[in-house]
C-alpha cells in the first residue's frame, strides 16, 4: 500500500509540474466573478488539465477503495454496514450515511460511492478555486487525502463541497453557498459551522485584529490555558456534563503545540499583512484565509478537547489545500523560492500520515 501510494504521489507531482508555474497562479483578472487558475491557459492547455484531474481523481478513488483493512475506522464502518447502518449500534449519524449503506450491494461498493463522492469534489474543488493547483496537489495529496478520503470518509465529502463552495462567498451568491453547506451538513454534522462564514468579511481583514487574535491564541496554547482548562471553572451544570461526558477529557491535558503549528500561524500573519498583493492574483483570498486562520485557532484553543480539536481543527485544515498554495503569492520576485514553506509542510505533515498508512503494518 506505501508503495502504491507514493508511486502515484511522485507520479502525479512530476505530471502536472507546469501547473506550477507563476503563469497559471491565480487569474489574470483578480475583479472577474469567473475566477479560474485555468484562465491564463489556452484552450488545449485547459482540456489537458482537465484531463489530468479526472485522471488524477480516478486513481485516487480506487487507491481509497483498496485501503489498508486495519486502517482507522475501516473496521468500525465495516461493521455498521454489516448491520444494516448506524442505528443498529446507537451511532447518531447523518440520514446520508444509512441511505448509502442500503444502496451499496457491498462494503466495497460503500467505499467507492465515497471515495468518487469524496475524492472528485476535493479536485473539483482544487481545479476550480485553487491560486496554484501543482502545489495544492502537494498539500492535498501528502496528507489530507489519506486523512479524509481514506479514513474519515464522511467529513471528506461534506469538506470536498465547501472547497466548491468558497468561490461563493466572496461573489456573495447565498443560494448556492447555503445549498452546498446544507448538502455538506448532510454527509456531516459538524459541517452546519460553515453556514456561519458567509456572513464573515470576504473582501478584507483587519490585519491587526487577526494577527492579535493568532497571537493570543498562541500563547494561550503554549501556556495550557485552552477552553477546556477554563471551562471547567463555569459553575454550570450543563458545561460540565458536557466536557465530561462527551468530551470524555475528564483531566483536560493539552496535545502538544508543535513547530508547524507556530510556523503556520506565522504564515498566516504574514499573508494577512500581503493579502492586498495576494488578492491581485487571488480573489478567493481573505474566506481562504479565514478558514486557514480558524483551523490554527481551533488546534490552539482546542487542543484539551480532542474531539473539538479534530471536528474543527481538521475540518478547516482541509482549506491549507488552497492557503498554503497561495502563500508564494506575497512575492512575485521569490514566488518559486517561497514554494520552500508550502512543500516543506506538507512533507512534515507526510510523517504523520505515515502513521496513519501503516496502521495494518504494526
Amino acid at each position: 500500500m506505501l508503495i502504491a501510494y507514493y508511486a502515484i504521489f511522485i507520479s502525479i507531482l512530476l505530471l502536472t509540474l507546469p501547473l506550477a508555474s507563476y503563469k497559471y497562479a491565480g487569474s489574470s483578472n483578480a475583479d472577474s466573478r469567473d475566477y479560474s487558475p485555468l484562465n491564463n491557459m489556452s484552450q488545449t492547455g485547459r482540456k489537458v488539465a482537465i484531463f489530468g484531474g479526472v485522471l488524477i481523481a480516478a486513481v485516487l478513488i480506487v487507491l481509497c477503495i483498496n485501503k489498508p483493512e486495519g486502517i482507522a475506522d475501516r473496521e468500525m464502518y465495516q461493521m455498521m454496514f454489516d448491520m444494516g447502518g448506524a442505528d443498529n449500534l446507537n451511532r447518531d449519524l447523518e440520514p446520508s450515511f444509512g441511505l448509502l449503506v442500503q444502496i451499496a450491494p457491498t462494503f466495497l461498493a460503500l467505499l467507492g460511492i465515497y471515495a468518487f463522492l469524496s475524492v472528485s469534489s476535493h479536485v473539483i474543488g482544487i481545479f476550480k478555486n485553487s491560486p496554484n493547483i501543482w502545489l495544492s496537489l502537494v498539500t492535498y495529496i501528502s496528507y489530507t487525502f489519506i486523512l479524509h478520503d481514506m479514513i474519515q470518509m464522511r467529513a471528506g465529502v461534506a469538506i470536498g463541497l465547501m472547497l466548491i463552495a468558497v468561490r461563493f462567498i466572496y461573489e456573495r451568491k447565498w443560494i448556492l453557498y447555503f445549498s452546498f453547506a446544507a448538502i455538506a451538513t448532510y454527509f456531516h454534522y459538524s459541517a452546519m459551522v460553515f453556514f456561519f462564514f458567509y456572513f464573515l468579511p470576504g473582501k478584507y481583514l483587519n490585519r491587526w485584529i487577526w494577527s492579535a487574535a493568532l497571537i493570543l491564541a498562541t500563547v494561550f496554547g503554549l501556556m495550557n490555558t485552552q477552553i477546556g482548562f477554563i471551562a471547567k471553572f463555569i459553575p454550570l451544570e450543563i458545561v460540565q456534563n458536557y466536557l465530561e461526558n462527551y468530551v470524555g477529557n475528564k483531566t483536560y491535558e493539552a496535545a502538544m503545540i508543535g513547530p508547524a503549528r507556530i510556523f503556520k500561524v506565522l504564515c498566516a500573519i504574514l499573508m494577512l499583512f500581503n493579502q492586498n498583493t495576494i488578492k491581485k492574483r487571488y480573489p478567493l483570498c481573505i474566506p481562504v484565509l479565514i478558514f486557514f486562520m480558524t483551523s490554527q485557532i481551533s488546534y490552539l484553543l482546542f487542543s484539551d478537547i480532542p474531539v473539538l480539536q479534530g471536528r474543527f481543527g481538521e475540518m478547516f485544515a482541509a482549506f491549507d489545500i488552497f492557503a498554503l498554495a497561495m502563500f508564494p503569492l506575497i512575492s512575485k520576485r521569490y514566488y518559486y523560492l517561497l514554494f520552500i514553506v508550502p512543500i516543506g509542510l506538507a512533507l512534515y505533515q507526510n510523517i504523520s500520515a505515515l502513521d496513519l498508512l501503516l496502521t495494518d503494518v504494526r
